[in-house]
């Protein structure tokens, strides 16, 4: 009966399951989700998601993919603000959102990531906000970042010398935010 539901925000504690997931691909019309939860889920597949075609802003928490589920971002033509913090997000999934070329702002706080997986974001073009605090940067992931065309501000906190060198050969980031480490829930 939601069908026409255009922004849905759940917190709190509640249970993820396969089932939710595929309830919520029914609201069609949905531009805004946030599902964040108090404790870790275990996987679940995220996969029906992605007929959310309309949907611009996904705010996912603690809310573990299963190893290639993720790849669902790249099949929402429409967003334009993801934050997937402590999700399992990888490299490889990151490589795989090549088509999201409406995304300007990114948060992948607390994920297994190196960086290096972003490449595939620099052709996309549009990406301005990009965090990355409590993930372990590497020096080709420093690089990685550092070609990313639009982006103006980047938040981390564990980086090397080496990695913060190769960041800091970006000639568009405006702003950069280091954090003090937080526990890493992923």
């Amino acid at each position: 009966k939601l069908k026409g539901l255009t922004s849905l925000h759940m917190q709190g504690t509640f249970e993820v399951t396969a089932a939710s997931m595929v309830s919520l691909s029914g609201l069609t019309r949905l531009e805004d989700l946030m599902m964040s939860v108090s404790s870790s889920f275990p996987s679940v597949s995220v996969l029906p998601l992605s007929s959310l075609s309309r949907l611009k802003t996904i705010f996912l928490s603690r809310i573990g993919f299963r190893t290639t589920d993720g790849s669902f971002i790249g099949k929402l033509p429409a967003l334009e603000t993801a934050a997937l913090d402590n999700c399992s997000v990888t490299d490889e999934l990151v490589a795989s959102w090549d088509k999201c070329t409406q995304l300007s702002s990114l948060s992948l706080q607390g994920n297994l990531l190196t960086g290096t997986g972003l490449a595939q974001l620099a052709s996309v073009g549009k990406l301005k906000t990009l965090s990355l605090v409590n993930c372990t940067l590497s020096e080709e992931g420093g690089m990685t970042i550092s070609i990313l065309p639009s982006l103006e501000w980047l938040s981390i906190s564990k980086v090397s010398d080496a990695t913060l060198h190769n960041i800091c050969q970006s000639r568009t980031i405006t702003k950069l935010t280091f954090t003090s480490q937080m526990e890493n829930r992923v």
